[in-house]
């Protein structure tokens, strides 16, 4: 059975995750879900678990433990932060989620498992996110029991994007063809 760390973030989807991984084991030795960067790990445990997590993993704590990110976006095209706000922006028509292996940068790691739905065409960018939130609990769900089990294949990114953080002074200025 899986000694497990899961870091998620102060939200309804981080705490569907944890309360998940939760009925998987009673290994869950760490359930944080805080805006907050986490500091406390165990000294032993066999994987780590991240969703909506906003801080990097630190380097040791990488290299003591596998560790999986359910990333909200498709992997390699949507790294970062506010990529439903960047997909509809790029007039995208399909989006998804990513669970992939953790490094040293954000969501660069190689790919596990990426989903792909139709993005509504009136959707906003606060629509998507949650479409894509929802999307990535399936996701993660269908998959972790695999997963903990040692089932992994994996593959490279080729030229991942990230979008960083952006500072948003209350005005975007969108053509009429990008605003829905």
């Amino acid at each position: 059975m899986s000694k497990i760390v899961y870091l998620g973030l102060d939200s309804l989807y981080s705490k569907i995750v944890g309360e998940y991984i939760e009925t998987l084991t009673n290994n869950l030795l760490v359930k944080h879900i805080s805006p907050k960067k986490f500091d406390q790990f165990p000294i032993s445990y066999d994987i780590g678990i991240a969703f909506m997590y906003t801080s990097l993993v630190p380097k040791k704590e990488l290299k003591k433990a596998l560790w999986i990110n359910i990333h909200p976006a498709p992997l390699p095209k949507y790294g970062g932060r506010n990529v439903a706000y960047h997909a509809i922006k790029n007039n995208e028509t399909k989006f998804g989620s990513t669970i992939h292996l953790m490094n040293e940068k954000f969501d660069q790691g190689n790919i596990i498992s990426t989903t792909s739905f139709d993005i509504p065409e009136s959707a906003t960018a606060d629509e998507l996110y949650n479409l894509t939130c929802a999307d990535s609990v399936i996701h993660i769900i269908k998959n972790l029991p695999n997963i903990l089990k040692g089932n992994i294949k994996s593959y490279k990114q080729k030229n991942p994007i990230y979008y960083p953080q952006q500072k948003i002074n209350n005005f975007i200025d969108l053509s009429d063809e990008q605003k829905k």
